[in-house]
């Protein structure tokens, strides 16, 4: 019974000791395993529960990543990026290491919309995507349905007037005093509404632009 009992003790005694040897290092993390960056952009990486402790950070490619340590607490990072490419960073606390992969990437700016040019015949032909950009503003603009009244009745774009296409001759219509005011020109299909919008141009009005057929237009109609 005692030589049990002294060999429970012994084996309770050596359980502590490893436990002591290796509590230093026991809990810890990276707070990010992985991380995408786009050139000169930073992120923060801190190694979790070593508040208290030396740490040590290392980047393995400078020349893609480079990690400062913060001043006040060693257990906290930044990264930046510095080129296209992949690096790990490592932070070590007393004999362990712990990694953070990362990699970084050229951001992609989208084209910019070129701005629309007048055609020859006077007037600007634009998508409905931009049409309805510039419906969505507030900047005095009016649209213009071409088609015929019947078809205007079976449904049209909410807000639209009503000038059918051969109504239009060389003369102001009523319903647009202004030749400076954006006018927005649509019909079923797109045939009448480029030739509405190239006999506007003719009377003299500069902001006519011109986007096509109602039955391919996808942000909805009233009747």
């Amino acid at each position: 019974m005692k030589r049990i009992i002294a060999m429970t003790l012994v084996a309770a005694l050596l359980l502590c000791i490893n436990i002591s040897a290796t509590s230093d290092a026991a809990g810890l993390k990276m707070s990010k395993s992985k991380l995408t960056l786009y050139v000169k952009k930073i992120s923060s990486l801190k190694l979790i529960g070593a508040n208290n402790k030396e740490v040590t950070w290392k980047s393995s490619n400078k020349k893609i990543a480079t990690v400062s340590v913060s001043k006040s607490n060693s257990a906290k990072a930044t990264v930046k990026a510095k080129n296209v490419g992949k690096a790990t960073i490592t932070a070590k606390c007393g004999k362990k290491k712990y990694t953070c992969k990362v990699t970084v990437k050229t951001k992609v700016l989208p084209s910019p919309t070129p701005a629309p040019v007048k055609n020859e015949d006077g007037y600007y032909q634009i998508s409905q995507e931009l049409a309805k950009e510039m419906m969505d503003r507030d900047d005095g603009h009016i649209v213009v349905d071409v088609r015929r009244e019947d078809e205007f009745k079976e449904g049209h774009i909410a807000g639209a007037v009503l000038i059918p296409s051969e109504t239009i001759s060389t003369e102001m219509p009523k319903q647009l005093p202004d030749l400076d005011q954006i006018i927005l020109v649509y019909c079923r299909s797109g045939n009448r509404s480029k030739s509405a919008s190239a006999r506007l141009a003719a009377i003299g009005y500069t902001n006519v632009y011109e986007f096509g057929g109602i039955k391919t237009w996808r942000y909805g109609i009233v009747a």
